[in-house]
């Protein structure tokens, strides 16, 4: 039998919606040793959702330690990304309810949403928006600053061929969402590298950084050069330089901070779409943005590349490819394929067999 704090966390799959039949007595012998309280708010499996929830929240309350925090930690956390949709949804119904367009205003509410979720105010402080830039829609600073290129986003929305032969009123705020979710997902990259949430992702995350901050520093030293007295190291620097930043632009797609931003946009476009009660109306962007998941998920391995190795490689950063790759002995294999890590050829024939494989990695998102 499993022991008392074991039962717990099968309550929560039961009641957060993992339900299995399998678990049903284990569900009764929980309630058996909880407060009596408890089997009164729990006694209805068919109540209303709102309704129901409310009385998780309330009997929660009354389970006893050691699990008490954890459960109402993960629900908790399961209630904000539920809000979040709903805000994110509700903004959006506002917007084409007015038929006002996609503008500034939107962005900075989204964002505000986005950071508040996951309480990014300490990496996310600021936000500008700026006209054109070439080729950048938007792009999130070390520094903690979100940079809007609107008179692009806007352009790229209403262009053709971006429209993917789509003709809806809500792709062009499906786009803007995923980008935007993209961004932000940086910041909060940072903020699982410096608590270390996840031992793994924290690991990727320095290695990704050192390379930037490398980078950037044989930037500075190229300044601190310009002088004619050392014009011949000015000039080997500035080479340097050119051919660090030509590597990156031919290789950032299978930079695992770009995959995972793409793959957080993607997943919550994917649920508001789920959530929306025009979910017949929305079929099409939900085969369009499950489609790009699962192009981004793959990306790489397609061609016998591992996304994260090849990266990581490129700028000499090998040494902390393998302490990854220990440390990827230790989670699932739907994981190593969200994370970009190596994936046998047997492993990846199974992943591409499995139907269920996107449901499984967006849970992990």
């Amino acid at each position: 039998m499993l022991d008392y704090y074991e039962q717990a966390l099968k309550l929560f799959q039961i009641e957060s919606g993992f339900v299995d039949e399998q678990l049903e007595e284990m569900y009764k012998q929980l309630l058996e040793n909880c407060e009596s309280n408890v089997s009164e708010y729990f006694s209805s499996k068919y109540l209303d959702e709102k309704l129901r929830k409310d009385k998780i929240r309330r009997a929660y309350k009354w389970l006893q330690e050691p699990f008490r925090h954890y459960i109402v930690s993960s629900l908790s956390s399961e209630i904000k990304q539920e809000q979040l949709e709903e805000d994110i949804l509700k903004l959006v119904h506002d917007y084409r309810k007015q038929n006002y367009h996609i503008d500034e205003y939107f962005i900075a509410q989204l964002v505000e949403l986005l950071v508040s979720n996951k309480e990014l105010h300490q990496y996310l402080r600021d936000i500008e928006f700026k006209k054109n830039k070439r080729n950048s829609l938007a792009g999130y600073e070390q520094d903690g600053t979100l940079t809007v290129y609107s008179d692009s986003i806007l352009e790229y929305i209403i262009s053709p061929n971006n429209l993917e032969g789509i003709d809806n009123e809500y792709y062009p705020y499906y786009v803007v969402i995923s980008l935007i979710t993209h961004e932000v997902e940086h910041a909060n990259q940072k903020r699982e590298k410096e608590k270390n949430i996840s031992p793994i992702k924290s690991q990727i995350w320095k290695a990704c950084d050192y390379f930037r901050k490398q980078y950037d520093l044989e930037f500075q030293k190229i300044l601190k050069f310009s002088n004619p007295l050392f014009e011949l190291l000015n000039l080997k620097l500035k080479f340097l330089y050119s051919i660090n930043q030509i590597k990156y632009q031919r290789c950032w797609e299978y930079s695992p901070k770009e995959r995972i931003a793409d793959l957080t946009g993607y997943n919550l476009v994917l649920s508001l779409i789920e959530k929306s009660n025009k979910k017949e109306e929305l079929e099409a962007l939900r085969n369009i943005f499950t489609s790009n998941f699962r192009q981004t998920l793959f990306f790489g391995y397609d061609k016998q590349i591992i996304p994260t190795e090849y990266y990581l490689k490129q700028f000499k950063m090998q040494a902390e490819y393998l302490r990854i790759s220990e440390m990827a002995k230790k989670i699932s294999l739907e994981e190593r394929l969200l994370l970009g890590i190596f994936i046998s050829d047997e492993e990846l024939e199974q992943l591409l067999n499995e139907e269920k494989i996107i449901e499984k990695v967006r849970i992990l998102c």
